[in-house]
């Protein structure tokens, strides 16, 4: 799932474009813009991606944020009233939306409960840490020592599906990127005019 921002020109701004003779060249820095806002944005909001039940740590730590800013991809002009900026991100639109997360290849979803169970499959965390894993109830644990002293810890929660709810702030409130927008252009504007016109 992707995410598609439509920035639309009103017929006001775009009959100032079209008598400006400068859409073209006014857009592309308007587009360069408003990509720069959109990953500031997200780098910026990288620490929030972290919920209540946050595990630090683990496989893949600290990726998702940098990874929602890398995803932003150039503006695309299909037509002289529209450009989009797409993020190519699998999970920003869910982020975005919400909906349910239901196991695809398994019975259940396997939700990391310590930072070594963190970004791996449980097979994987069986395989890289020497250990085995057996289900107590909706949880996947672990024994750890010998004899006496073994003790069991947990790995996992076991789960048919959840469904999140769309996460605060995960794209910036539409008023701002209509402000944004309209300020882009006006960069845009003075870039061509500063260049004359080219």
């Amino acid at each position: 799932m992707s995410v598609k921002v439509d920035l639309k020109i009103t017929p006001g701004l775009q009959a100032a474009l079209s008598n400006l003779q400068i859409a073209n060249p006014a857009m592309k820095v308007a587009g360069r813009v408003m990509l720069k806002y959109f990953k500031d944005y997200h780098t910026a909001f990288i620490p929030r991606w972290q919920g209540p039940h946050h595990i630090a740590g683990g496989s893949g730590s600290g990726r998702f944020g940098a990874d929602i800013v890398q995803a932003w991809q150039t503006a695309v002009f299909p037509d002289p009233k529209h450009f989009y900026i797409t993020n190519l991100s699998p999970y920003l639109g869910h982020k975005v939306k919400g909906g349910p997360i239901k196991p695809k290849r398994a019975k259940a979803l396997t939700i990391p409960l310590i930072a070594q169970a963190k970004g791996r499959m449980a097979a994987e965390f069986q395989t890289s840490l020497g250990l085995k894993l057996f289900r107590r109830g909706n949880v996947l644990s672990y024994n750890q020592g010998k004899g006496k002293n073994i003790k069991t810890f947990n790995a996992y929660a076991l789960s048919k599906g959840v469904n999140q709810a769309p996460w605060p702030g995960a794209m910036p409130p539409e008023s701002d990127t209509q402000k944004k927008f309209l300020e882009a252009i006006q960069i845009g504007f003075n870039a061509v005019q500063q260049s004359g016109g080219k």
